[in-house]
């Protein structure tokens, strides 16, 4: 009997610990966090609707030099909080509050009218879109084309298919709206902006919201124990759907053999195959080199500041290829970046006080410094809780100061393998500065199942440095902010715990 409750209870751990790779990978969500156990033939008139998400052209930036301070990278951007209307069900308007969604840039090198061709060619998504096994075409009128998709994941003891319907429209000013029809949510929606660069190449942006708190219980407990995920679902559900695109034109379908097909309700479909990759192998990493921490004190400031006025900023770099205790690994670093409302030096210290960051840093259970010769070495301890489920993480790092305004640190010893990154600030004026923060990680082979699932999320390195390059700025940015005011931080989860225990108990 002990047995079998063990056995039971590490398959349902198993399951839960699923869903919470899937939330936090953000595929659940690509092109559109939309599920549904069925995806139902449309039968009702095609919906007219306004996308209340926004739109980047409206905000006035220089795209030449958006287009130079991109360059390779890929940059996201997480919009201040907004209340969004979308067509529910039944047809009538549905109310969101509290609504953030996100913007993926990328520059494509090929012109508008192509990138709009592979980002409308939905039946063929297939081929390039990550998960995407099947996808039919169900319906067109005019501008309006219902969609129905199916998704695969597969990872140890686990394969399952997601299927899911939604609406894309074509926009007089030349954007392609989604609009989620069915999903075990109440609503979503996206939205993709071509704009013609020079020498024949587009800039592509999508921008990404959903109603993560509307889907079903897991979900919700998730949320719950780490609200942070509201917005990292949205960003790596952008940044993958973006970089499936930049992917296709490096690497076109046609380039690669033709898979087996799927059968979905009568159409022939060509699922993407699954890409692997021997690390041991350094020819598709190409020039070997030590870790180079991105630096933006050259960058054009005018423009990071107006970014960071219009919100949370990521910066997706690519892949560089290093050699770590003689093995060659992949790092890809991500930057984040923010505004805070505080002279640099100010700005600088309080950031650099790590013993403090368990007063803002939910998931921080306990820090440590030790001084060393060129700087210091701290000691992390975290606890991630979903529910009842508590994953702990540790690691050391050795921080060391580049310059006056970079401090770069790197792994010392703990459950991650390698991370290296950075600190900086830049002075905008003697009231404003801009505060950045940078890393990549890598994991090596590990006994712990939970690391091993871990390892199974495509695109690891993005999500980590994605999720965790958010908590840390959403959480201290207002804390340092307030510290400075000379007013007391007391952080949205500080507030609720107190709330729930000042609650009468229920027992008599």
């Amino acid at each position: 009997l002990s047995i079998c409750l063990q056995v039971g209870l590490m398959f349902f751990e198993l399951k839960y610990y699923f869903k919470l790779l899937c939330i936090v990978s953000g595929l659940w969500f690509c092109p559109n966090m939309a599920l549904a156990e069925n995806a139902k033939i449309a039968t009702e008139p095609l919906l007219d609707w306004r996308n209340p998400l926004p739109r980047m052209q409206a905000l006035g930036f220089d795209w030449r030099q958006l287009e130079s301070l991109i360059d390779e990278k890929m940059m996201l951007l997480v919009h201040p909080l907004s209340r969004y209307e979308l067509p529910g069900k039944k047809g009538d308007l549905v109310e969101f509050n509290s609504a953030r969604a996100v913007t993926a840039f990328a520059v494509i090198d090929a012109p508008v009218g192509e990138v709009k061709k592979v980002v409308s060619g939905y039946e063929r998504y297939v081929e390039f879109m990550p998960r995407t096994t099947a996808s039919k075409i169900i319906q067109q009128s005019g501008p309006h084309t219902i969609v129905a998709y199916v998704l695969n994941f597969k990872i140890p003891l686990i394969d399952l298919d997601i299927k899911y319907l939604l609406q894309h429209t074509e926009e007089k000013n030349g954007d392609l709206s989604v609009l989620m029809l069915e999903g075990d949510m109440k609503g979503g929606a996206s939205r993709w902006e071509f704009v013609a660069l020079e020498n024949n190449k587009t800039l592509l942006m999508y921008t990404n919201w959903n109603d993560v708190e509307s889907v079903g219980m897991v979900f919700k407990t998730v949320v719950k124990a780490q609200p942070e995920m509201k917005l990292t679902s949205p960003a790596l559900s952008a940044a993958l759907a973006v970089e499936a695109v930049q992917e296709y034109f490096i690497d076109p379908p046609e380039s690669k053999p033709m898979p087996i097909p799927k059968i979905i309700s009568g159409s022939t479909t060509t699922p993407k195959p699954m890409a692997t990759l021997d690390q041991s192998d350094s020819s598709f990493l190409g020039e070997i080199s030590e870790p180079r921490v991105p630096s933006y004190q050259q960058e054009n400031i005018p423009l990071l500041r107006s970014l960071a006025q219009a919100g949370i900023v990521l910066f997706i770099h690519p892949a560089q290829a290093v050699r770590i205790e003689d093995e060659i690994t992949e790092l890809m670093f991500v930057t984040v970046l923010g505004g805070v409302n505080g002279g640099l030096e100010e700005v600088k210290n309080l950031s650099t006080e790590f013993m403090r960051y368990p007063e803002y840093f939910r998931q921080v259970a306990r820090v440590r410094e030790i001084e060393a010769e060129q700087g210091k070495e701290v000691d992390w301890y975290y606890r991630f809780g979903f529910g009842i489920i508590s994953i702990p993480l540790r690691y050391s790092l050795a921080y060391r100061w580049q310059n006056d305004n970079q401090l770069l640190f790197d792994r010392v010893a703990g459950d991650i393998d390698y991370i290296v990154g950075g600190l900086e600030w830049i002075a905008v004026n003697e009231a404003e500065t801009l505060s950045f923060y940078t890393s990549a990680i890598a994991l090596k082979e590990s006994p712990s199942w939970v690391m091993t699932m871990v390892k199974q999320m495509p695109k690891l390195a993005m999500i980590g440095g994605v999720s965790f390059g958010i908590m840390v700025l959403e959480n201290q940015l207002p804390w340092i902010e307030a510290t400075i005011r000379g007013e007391e931080y007391r952080p949205t989860w500080k507030r609720e715990k107190k709330r729930r225990s000042n609650r009468p108990s229920r027992r008599r």
